[in-house]
Parts: structure tokens; sequence; C-alpha cells
């Protein structure tokens, strides 16, 4: 089978617009719930599940005829539209109602009466799902550049914001909301905790992609994609009659297809089970950067490629490009499979990972404004990359500065790639490093 690379995590979320914006106009909102129905003097009650963080909630709809719209708390009491919270509009064919840091919980759209309608909800918070892309012979498509065949299994890709989410799902939604059915999917990347890929068996109807899951602290939370796909018959002209082809992403052991299955799903994190930090030492106990340590251990088997990021606790533009940290070397003992030696380990090696072994990992970082000549075997100093008028200045103030300095940790596609980073348990001083890399040798790199 043909393989199709998968492009970068940060142009994928550059799409983020073909899913978050729309009906509800707010680039920062998402939709919990969007369907359309009819009435006939009867009403129909609409589950929206919100997880926590969710900064602002918001109901709506369209209608025709005579209908109405009520919420429904998590207490089972309508909502009380004189709170200081709450917004009300209404217009002769809608309503749309606001509610800032609302209560998580299952809360409902109630609407009653005769008519048609067009409803949706739609919340600002900390869970975000986007990007849904198709996997075909000829490239990856956006969600409206593509037009799935019937009756063929279609691979697509779909990306969360993935901090908060501890459980996952993906099914198709007809017009009105109700399951067609589930999607077969699984993680795409163990190291990556927000990316997925689907494999959805394309049904003779119009459809939308919904994702469901639970969030860190047990919360229900809900999110559609609010393209509607309309799949295209086998017998159209350019119609690919064919299952899309397997992808693959780069410097990456395949995960088995066996792994894809439907229902929910917990998302695979490496666990963090202890860490440290001490400063980084050179053979003639000069201070250079940060010497960190730690154990990992994995729920699963599988490929994962763990990079750290460390950058000051206060951080603004000038410090974060001088002083943030960079791996020089690093080691794990025991040596995962499909590593054949260390220098591999932080440099687009990915290796495979078996749970029940404890791995143990040691990282060498050092500052950006420094650089190792490997051929010299020896440190220069990046002064040139802040010779812009006004760099140079702000460059000289933070290497030369005496202030401690605490670092911000995160591990990607572990429990400790979080919202809130870890704090490195010392503090550092630049200057100390500065005065340490003259002490060694280092000129300003040519």
């Amino acid at each position: 089978m043909k393989s199709i690379y998968l492009l970068p995590l940060l142009l994928i979320f550059a799409l983020v617009n073909e899913t978050s914006a729309g009906a509800q106009g707010d680039p920062n909102s998402q939709f919990i719930v969007l369907l359309s129905g009819s009435l006939a003097s009867n009403f129909r009650e609409i589950d929206v599940p919100v997880e926590t963080g969710v900064l602002r909630l918001q109901f709506n709809v369209k209608f025709s005829g005579e209908l109405e719209l009520k919420v429904i708390t998590p207490l089972g009491n309508p909502l009380n539209l004189s709170e200081p919270n709450v917004s009300v509009t209404d217009s002769k064919d809608g309503r749309s109602i606001t509610l800032w840091d609302p209560k998580p919980g299952k809360w409902k759209m109630r609407v009653s009466g005769s008519g048609t309608f067009s409803a949706f909800a739609t919340a600002q918070g900390e869970i975000v799902v986007c990007c849904v892309q198709f996997i075909d012979r000829a490239g990856v498509f956006a969600i409206e550049r593509f037009q799935p065949t019937r009756g063929v299994q279609q691979q697509a890709q779909a990306f969360t914001s993935g901090y908060s989410i501890e459980t996952i799902e993906f099914q198709m939604i007809d017009e009105e909301g109700q399951e067609i059915g589930p999607i077969k999917f699984r993680q795409t990347d163990y190291s990556n905790a927000s990316g997925f890929t689907l494999f959805i068996d394309i049904p003779n109807l119009n459809f939308r992609i919904r994702a469901r899951g639970r969030d860190i602290s047990g919360k229900e939370f809900q999110r559609v994609i609010n393209w509607l796909i309309r799949p295209q018959p086998p017998d159209a002209p350019g119609a690919n009659t064919e299952n899309s082809p397997q992808l693959v992403p780069p410097n990456q052991f395949r995960q088995s297809d066996r792994e894809a299955i439907v229902g929910e799903q917990q998302i695979i994190r490496a666990e963090i089970v202890s860490w440290s930090d001490e400063y980084l030492m050179t053979e003639r106990g000069n201070p250079i950067g940060i010497r960190l340590k730690y154990s990992m251990s994995v729920p699963a088997e599988g490929s994962y490629s763990l990079y750290p990021h460390l950058y000051p606790e206060s951080i603004n533009a000038g410090v974060a490009a001088a002083l943030s940290m960079r791996v020089h070397r690093a080691s794990v003992d025991p040596l995962p499979d499909g590593m054949e030696n260390q220098d591999q380990l932080f440099f687009g090696a990915r290796a495979m990972f078996k749970p029940g072994q404890v791995y143990n990992f040691t990282v060498d970082l050092i500052p950006n404004f420094v650089n190792y000549l490997d051929h010299k075997k020896e440190f220069c100093i990046q002064r040139k990359a802040y010779s812009q008028q006004g760099s140079r200045e702000r460059f000289e103030r933070q290497v030369t500065s005496k202030l401690k300095l605490r670092y911000r940790f995160t591990l990607t596609g572990t429990n400790l790639d979080r919202p809130q980073p870890s704090l490195t348990h010392n503090t550092y001083v630049p200057f100390v490093w500065y005065q340490s890399y003259l002490k060694e040798g280092a000129v300003d790199c040519q």
C-alpha cells in the first residue's frame, strides 16, 4: 500500500478556522451540539455535556413556526435568565442564551412547540477538537476539500487540544444529531496525545463527525465538527472506490492496525514516575547548563519520541530566545528497542518502549546562546544571532543577569505535558553559565 506522510502538527492547527468558525461566528468556540429537526405540538430535549474549564456556553435556536427554547441546568431546573452571568437575545425567528462560567455537567436544550428548527450549542474552553483531514492516494485534504465515496473505508486524521482529555471516541451523526455509527480509530502516535487516525466506513447518508469522552476530572465533553460531509456515489465521475492508503508518520514505527477499535478509548501517555534537576558541570567543575534526570514507564507497547522543553519561568521574547534550553546529550537505561546508540535518543529517532519496564533518562541541556562544535569539541557563544538593533543589548542583559531563575519543564507525550508546566526544583543564574563558558575558552561563533 502507498504511504502518506503526516503533516506537521503546527501546520495542522493553523487550519483551526475550518471547524471552530461558522454559525457561532467565534473562532474561540466549538460546537457541542449542531442539528436540525421539526416538532408537531411536542418537545425535544437535547443533551449538552459541559466539561470542566468552560469559560462561556452559548445555546442557539433558529426556527420557523411557534417554538420555544428553554435551558435546563445539570440540577434539572430551568436556567434563571435573570442571573448576572446570563445574557439573552431574542428575535422573531430565534433565541440565543449565553452563560459565563457554567457549572460542569449535563445541560439540556428543551425545544417545544410546532415548526422546524436548527439548534446548536457552543463552548469556549480548554478542549478543542478540530482539523479533520482525509487521506487519499493523491495526498492529504482538508475536510471541505474532499468528497468521500459511499461504501469505502476512508482514512482520516483528527487533532485535539490533548491536555485536558482523558478518554475519547468518534462517531458519525446525521443532520438531526442522531448517531449513524461508530468510527474505528486509534491514537496515531503515543508521543502525542493530540493526534488520532480514523477509519471511516462511509455511509450512504450525509454525516458529521462527533467526538465525545471525558476530561481529566471525569466530566463528559462533546464536540461536533460543523462541516456536513456529503458522500458521492461509486459511479460518480472521479469517485475513488478503493479503501484509502495507510497513514505512516515519518520516522515512526507503524502502530498495528488492530489497535484501531470502536468505542471510548483512554488516551495513551507515558508516565514520569520521578524526576530531578541539577547543574550540568564540565570536567573542570564549571556549571554550564541543566542536567535533567527522570524515570519513565509506559502503559502500552509502542513508539515514543519524548523531548523535554525547558524555558524560564518569567518569560518574554528576549529571555525565551537566549535562555531557553536545548538538548546537548542524553542517555537512557535500559536502551529501548529500535535504538542502536544513545546519540539517537533526542535527534529524530523513535524507539519501541515496553510496559512493565522503568526507563531511566539523563538529559544534559545547554542554553540557546551557546553552540557546541562537535568537530572541535568546544563551545562557542552565538552573539551574532542577536546582533540586530535592540537585540544585542537585550542579549547582553540576559546572559549577564544575576537573577536566579527557575525553569518550566514539560515533556511531550507524558503526564507532564500540560498547560501548567512543572518547575525545576533548583534555581539557575545565567551569568554563572556565561562566565563558565568564558572560563572554558568559548569565543564568538563564526
